[in-house]
């Protein structure tokens, strides 16, 4: 295998992304609690992309007929090009995943729960026999779960704490990713969003949605404005180079979207920024109060109880202990 196909292939294409993805985990922590353990963030950064590269191998494994038809995919899928032989894959897919398992096992049984889900999620949407990624349907839902995990991971590498975890913010990256897979899997354009309204429709309110609960709800609004506004400017700009195939609009998204995600956040470390965010929050908690008493208790009340809900679990091991207190009642339930 050459040089170009060694850093040209499915696994390195995705690395950038990746690391981006855990490290927003790490960012936001860090916002929330002003620090964060490097060992931890190292050990599980290379748990969560050596596990995550073995998702690639067997994609390209199960997808190599399909591969082999496909002019543009043949440039990096390595294996259906022949490059890379079926029993070196497997051997790299088994290197990467006992290396992965191991490493995630040294920071919590959650965080290597969620290295096993990952891989489970991933087997459902590639599988010839479960055929996720064919259905639309199933490939939203899933695609979406898999997002949420994958923004989650940084942040359950160094604490299983679920009580400042940014929910409504992850939800939104991970809906709108699912958006942009749709677009390169599907190549959906007008025509395909009037034949899929229900998907289409859905996937937006799910995106805006959270978008405008992480706006209100967070302590970065300046970053969440940034992340509306640079992505369609950078979109636009994006038009007067004509880009046309799925991997240059996937390249364009891992190194030049995903980027603008952990500037918008990094970029509260700036005194003047920082200052600007904290009026906007006091002024949003304003807003917010007059609205909450110009609304209506049958609104405000559901509302109240979710929060109480989520806020009556500190973190993972409450809702393990829940767990166990709730099977250790069953048998007195049935005697």
């Amino acid at each position: 295998m050459g040089l170009k196909k060694f850093i040209y292939n499915s696994i390195m294409i995705s690395l950038p992304k990746n690391i981006i993805q855990f490290l927003l985990g790490i960012v936001l922590f860090t916002i929330i609690f002003g620090h964060f353990d490097t060992i931890k963030a190292v050990i599980g950064l290379v748990a969560f992309v050596a596990t995550y590269s073995c998702v690639y191998i067997f994609n390209d494994i199960f997808d190599i007929e399909e591969d082999k038809k496909d002019k543009e995919k043949l440039e990096w899928k390595i294996i259906a090009s022949g490059e890379l032989g079926i029993d070196k894959a497997v051997t790299i897919l088994i290197a990467m995943l006992l290396l992965g398992l191991s490493l995630s096992t040294f920071l919590s049984l959650w965080f290597f729960a969620m290295m096993l889900l990952l891989l489970f999620l991933n087997l459902l949407h590639s599988s010839p026999f479960t055929k996720f990624k064919k259905s639309l349907y199933k490939t939203s839902i899933n695609m979406t779960l898999i997002e949420f995990i994958k923004y989650s991971t940084g942040w359950f590498a160094l604490t299983n704490n679920i009580s400042h975890f940014p929910v409504w913010f992850i939800l939104t990256l991970s809906s709108a990713y699912t958006f942009s897979y749709i677009t390169y899997k599907f190549k959906l354009d007008i025509k395909w969003v009037k034949n899929n309204k229900v998907v289409a429709g859905s996937i937006a309110l799910l995106t805006m949605g959270s978008y405008i609960i992480s706006l209100l709800v967070y302590t970065f609004p300046v970053s969440m404005i940034i992340l509306f506004i640079a992505p369609v400017i950078v979109l636009l700009i994006s038009k007067l180079f004509s880009w046309e195939g799925r991997m240059k609009n996937m390249l364009f998204i891992e190194y030049v979207l995903l980027p603008l995600l952990l500037i918008s956040l990094l970029i509260l470390t700036n005194p003047v920024v920082k200052s600007m965010n904290e009026k906007l929050v006091e002024s949003i908690d304003s807003y917010k109060e007059l609205a909450s008493n110009a609304m209506p208790s049958i609104i405000v009340k559901p509302l109240e109880n979710i929060t109480s809900t989520i806020k009556a679990y500190e973190s993972l091991d409450d809702i393990e202990e829940k767990i166990n207190t709730t099977f250790s009642k069953l048998p007195e339930l049935f005697s």
